[in-house]
């Protein structure tokens, strides 16, 4: 690949890379049909389903104190308010806004569950409180137990779907990863680092698939939690390592073109949290955002210093066939010349054979008769 199109290849990766810095998870584009975004969005629908649980919980809760403890319009009111919050939470499903998703969720939804909830413990608790009878106590607590249980199989199913589909997204991630690592490869970057993280992101996921293949889905749902906090720093040192090499490769460019000082800065960022993304770090508070700050702005100072590198080469380039094009016209001239000065000589060879010819065409008996006539005189 020319040293040309492999800056515009960079600068591209760049722009993308800068995107997935800026959000903090790996979402491949915006092509829906992605299998990296594909199984986003089935997670996404998973978490849906999960939070249906909850609200069906609530709701159900609701009713039954109101069959047999007490009536409270404040208890269709709150029911109302879950059934309308789903609603909305639908509609940024179904547009895949996960971003609205998220922030619904945590500054509406929980705080509405959470209300119903309260509603109903303040009966429970106080259930003496209140004249029912003893039928209608033990139907109750029957009918409630049976809630219970339909929740807890409601989440167990969920949760176990959402392990099969986090294990689907994370093998997306990695063979995502394989391939941006096998394409670095072919343009002759380094991926070192890049190939280490894949190799030992691969064999937590063969540890999910185990726990999943043999059903032990406890076990998959505490590995997961774990291995959603190891995906970040498995980003971190992944797009670390993506820097480390674009850098080795435009380095003896920003040599030829007096930009050193801008590739030894942005080494010295990079060094600056290594301890941070090694192996066998986990994140604590605030590292996260610190390695996203320096991964972030390590990705714009090289955009940037790539753009003036190839903005010195096009200008070198300019000059190089100017000074070319002069090379050229300076040896059209002299060719010219060359062949003017040949003209000429071969015009003087002409010229001399012309005047050897005219002399040595005078007539020997013209000569001899004129000297006898004078003789005879």
């Amino acid at each position: 690949m020319k040293t040309n199109d492999l800056l515009k290849t960079t600068m591209l990766a760049f722009v993308v890379m800068l995107a997935l810095v800026s959000v903090g998870f790996v979402r491949a584009d915006n092509n829906s049909t992605d299998p990296v975004n594909t199984t986003l969005n089935q997670a996404l629908n998973v978490r849906h389903d999960h939070l249906a649980c909850k609200v069906d919980y609530s709701n159900t809760q609701l009713d039954l104190i109101q069959k047999y403890v007490t009536v409270d319009p404040a208890f269709d009111a709150a029911k109302t308010q879950l059934d309308a919050d789903m609603t909305t939470l639908k509609t940024y499903l179904d547009a895949g806004n996960q971003t609205a998703f998220d922030a619904f969720v945590s500054t509406t939804l929980r705080k509405d569950i959470q209300d119903a909830n309260s509603k109903a413990q303040d009966v429970k608790k106080n259930f003496k409180n209140y004249n029912i009878t003893d039928d209608a106590r033990a139907r109750f607590r029957t009918d409630l137990k049976a809630a219970v249980a339909n929740y807890n199989d409601c989440i167990s199913d969920k949760e176990k779907k959402m392990s099969e589909v986090m294990l689907n997204h994370y093998e997306n991630v990695e063979s995502k990863w394989a391939k941006d690592t096998a394409n670095l490869e072919a343009k002759n970057i380094s991926t070192d680092d890049m190939n280490a993280v894949n190799a030992e992101f691969q064999t937590k996921l063969d540890t999910l698939k185990g726990l999943i293949d043999a059903g032990n889905w406890s076990g998959a749902k505490d590995y997961l939690e774990t291995l959603r906090q190891d995906h970040l720093h498995f980003w971190a040192r992944f797009e670390e390592g993506r820097l480390k090499g674009y850098i080795q490769k435009v380095e003896p460019l920003a040599e030829k073109y007096n930009q050193t000082q801008n590739i030894d800065d942005m080494k010295e960022r990079l060094s600056e949290i290594e301890n941070y993304t090694a192996p066998e770090y986990q994140f604590q508070e605030g590292d996260q955002d610190r390695v996203w700050d320096t991964l972030k702005n390590t990705t714009k100072e090289l955009q940037n210093t790539n753009k003036e590198l190839l903005k010195q080469q096009r200008e070198q380039e300019r000059e190089d066939r100017k000074d070319q094009q002069e090379e050229v016209k300076q040896q059209r001239e002299q060719q010219r010349e060359a062949a003017k000065q040949q003209q000429e000589e071969v015009e003087q060879q002409r010229e001399q054979n012309k005047e050897a010819n005219g002399n040595g065409s005078e007539p020997q008996g013209q000569g001899n008769g004129s000297n006898g006539s004078r003789s005879e005189e």
